[in-house]
């Protein structure tokens, strides 16, 4: 069925502590002393750019760079912050933000703009704000606040809770057209797991529930969501009951297309959908980053030079125009949080790889369509 969808589809689209600031829609300048640079004059230059965190030779305090996929281009958007999130469409990015002595506060900036908007509206209410993440269309924002709680703000005016019982370990997904978004959620600490999706205007609606008897594998670093280009399909992996493979999920959210692609040996986890929907990149348990075409179920290993007992590798995702496939290599003995390196592999020449940056977090890419 997945198979017919995916024709039919291909066919018709080508397609953190007790303080929160709120500096949307202006570029921070002077408050904090942040130098903006800007994203891009349209919707679709720069398209492929690729945006992190990362900390220079020799410094302590990380920033917010972007770099085109061939190392060209390379640039400091932000002095201070760290990034869970791309840009959203209209050039807005969200970070986190640790003022020594007083407390994490969370920022939205945008480019062009010489004003500052502090927003109190939801001040005080929360002891803790971690992963915030701004959804492609730039009208809301997804924040972990502790105890199971994942909140929405929209339009910087009102909160509402998507979630009491988000699974740690894991990371949220607005759809590339911000109407959903989607999350793990967890009961207690020995499962089920279920896979969610609730309107962004309305997280009590939900779009999309599955439920799975395990929780997921030990893994390391979080467990991902990715959705396809026109927000039909949603990817994401889950422990296989009763075997030692994983199974990686590809549904359609408003239908009854579903593939599930059994992952056996090397496992799977972090998912990336190619853009033409043929594909899909994974991490293993392996330390690699692998291909498998989902039509006749051929892999492709990346990473093949990878020493795993001393490197691992995650968080693939492919660019925008589905010929590259970005991914951060960690090292084993560090344990440092910007202790990874940037690197880029073509998909049709893998050969071609290339080190865009050290000293990353991770990298993330905007979502050009909805």
């Amino acid at each position: 069925m997945f198979e017919k969808v995916l024709k039919f589809v291909n066919k018709v689209s080508f397609i953190r502590k007790k303080f929160i600031l709120f500096a949307a829609f202006f570029v921070i300048a002077g408050f904090y002393g942040c130098d903006v640079c800007d994203l891009g004059e349209s919707k679709d230059k720069d398209a492929n750019d690729i945006f992190f965190s990362a900390v220079s030779l020799n410094g302590t305090i990380p920033g917010i760079y972007a770099v085109s996929p061939d190392g060209s281009k390379l640039r400091e958007i932000i002095k201070d912050g760290v990034l869970y999130s791309g840009p959203s469409r209209n050039k807005m990015i969200v970070f986190l933000r640790e003022i020594i002595g007083e407390d994490t506060v969370i920022c939205t900036v945008k480019t062009n703009s010489d004003s500052l908007f502090i927003d109190t509206t939801i001040s005080n209410q929360y002891d803790l704000i971690e992963m915030p993440v701004i959804s492609p269309d730039g009208k809301y924002v997804s924040i972990y606040v502790g105890s199971g709680q994942l909140i929405i703000i929209a339009n910087m005016s009102f909160a509402r809770e998507a979630t009491f019982e988000f699974y740690e370990g894991t990371e949220p997904s607005f759809s590339p057209d911000g109407r959903f978004l989607a999350f793990y959620e967890t009961d207690g600490l020995f499962g089920p797991i279920r896979m969610k999706v609730v309107r962004t205007d309305d997280p009590n609606i939900i779009i999309y529930e599955r439920s799975f008897e395990q929780l997921l594998f030990p893994m390391i670093g979080n467990a991902t969501i990715d959705w396809s280009d026109d927000s039909r399909f949603l990817t994401y992996a889950v422990k296989d009951t009763g075997s030692s493979s994983d199974i990686i999920i590809i549904d359609e959210i408003n239908g009854n297309s579903d593939n599930e692609l059994k992952i056996s040996g090397i496992g799977a986890k972090m998912p990336s959908l190619s853009p033409d929907k043929t594909k899909v990149v994974f991490a293993s348990r392996d330390g690699n980053i692998w291909v498998r075409t989902i039509e006749d179920g051929k892999y492709r290993n990346m990473t093949e030079e990878t020493d795993t007992t001393i490197e691992f590798n995650l968080y693939p995702l492919w660019t925008n125009d589905g010929n590259w496939i970005f991914f951060t290599k960690y090292y084993r003995d560090d344990t440092g949080r910007f202790g990874g390196t940037l690197k880029i592999v073509n998909y049709f020449q893998p050969k071609r790889k290339m080190v865009l940056s050290n000293g990353v977090l991770r990298g993330y890419k905007m979502r050009i369509k909805a």
